[in-house]
């Protein structure tokens, strides 16, 4: 969709794995007339509507069989909604960097689109059989919302995390007990929930700048006045590890290469110097390919179109292009 390229970053089934597991471990106790504990049982939880539950419970005879699939007291939750949230709104387009846990390519990062805030809805109901397991199932949810539980979950990455808010919006009883004292008693406790989830894009490389190069020049001559060059040490440092930052000022004093392109390179001979009429720039020719001379650290910024004369000598030709090398 869009620009074709396949992305799934399981941010709904994350956001609603974790949301269960808040609540896997709840159970309830039964005592004797003495108050003797009988038995400690937990409370099994599993994803599904609430009607699919009922039904399945209405269609069991007796449900203290050992040998039916639908026990009571149980707990199962759902999704129930999802809405674009207004309040996380950012502009559109927008990327941030994520860590690449097996980077291939040191020259590159990644980015991804978004993030995107939307609200989703989630009801937990608990159904018990009588009001006392109900109960105790309720007391050791409540105390922990007042209203929200944040949880902190990865999104992304390892080093990608986000704080979670669950708020518990609303709790609701129905006691459909009706008929005679043969008819089964369902006592269901629906919690609604709400949480925020992000939703992000594709992932994207984008190149990681490990060095800068300013030149500053007079407004009205175009001559340099002063080069700035920023380099990392070392040069193949991760983000995450620990680099130390080299800045250059001097004109000429960097390890700097330029190409001069000129109409006749067998003019020119290794070593020989050379100086450009219209901006005064010096520097040593090393190399020489066909007619492209690789002048060594040069004063100044070589012009398009000047003369360059070699230093000593009356030898003249014409610049027609001028290629910096770092």
């Amino acid at each position: 969709m869009f620009n074709g390229i396949h992305f799934y970053h399981e941010t709904i089934r994350r956001s609603v794995a974790v949301f269960g597991t808040l609540f896997n471990d709840i159970t309830i106790l039964r005592t004797d007339n003495t108050g003797a504990v009988k038995n400690i049982t937990k409370v099994p939880l599993s994803y599904g509507p609430k009607k699919k539950f009922l039904a399945r419970i209405d269609q069991q005879a007796d449900l203290n069989d050992p040998k039916i699939a639908i026990k009571l007291p149980r707990m199962s939750f759902e999704l129930t909604s999802l809405a674009y949230d207004p309040n996380t709104k950012m502009q559109k387009g927008t990327k941030q960097s994520i860590s690449n846990p097996t980077p291939t390519d040191v020259f590159k990062k990644k980015r991804i689109l978004g993030p995107v805030g939307y609200r989703m809805g989630i009801q937990l109901n608990l159904m018990a059989k009588n009001q006392d397991d109900a109960l105790q199932i309720i007391e050791q949810i409540l105390p922990f919302f007042q209203p929200d539980y944040t949880v902190t979950i990865k999104q992304l990455s390892d080093k990608v995390k986000t704080d979670m808010p669950f708020v518990l919006n609303s709790v609701s009883i129905a006691d459909d007990y009706e008929g005679d004292f043969n008819t089964k008693r369902t006592i269901v406790y629906t919690l609604d929930f709400e949480t925020r989830v992000r939703f992000y894009g594709e992932i994207s490389n984008s190149a990681i700048i490990r060095k800068t190069v300013t030149d500053f020049k007079d407004s009205t001559s175009n001559k340099l006045l002063e080069k700035q060059i920023v380099v990392i040490n070392p040069f193949l440092a991760d983000p995450d590890e620990a680099y130390t930052i080299s800045v250059d000022n001097n004109i000429g004093s960097v390890s700097e290469t330029v190409t001069l392109a000129v109409s006749n390179g067998a003019l020119f001979s290794v070593n020989d110097i050379i100086i450009g009429t219209t901006s005064a720039s010096v520097g040593q020719i090393t190399a020489i390919n066909i007619n492209n001379l690789t002048v060594s650290s040069p004063s100044e910024v070589f012009a398009v179109g000047e003369t360059i004369t070699i230093q000593g000598t009356a030898t003249t030709d014409t610049v027609a292009s001028v290629t910096e090398n770092w």
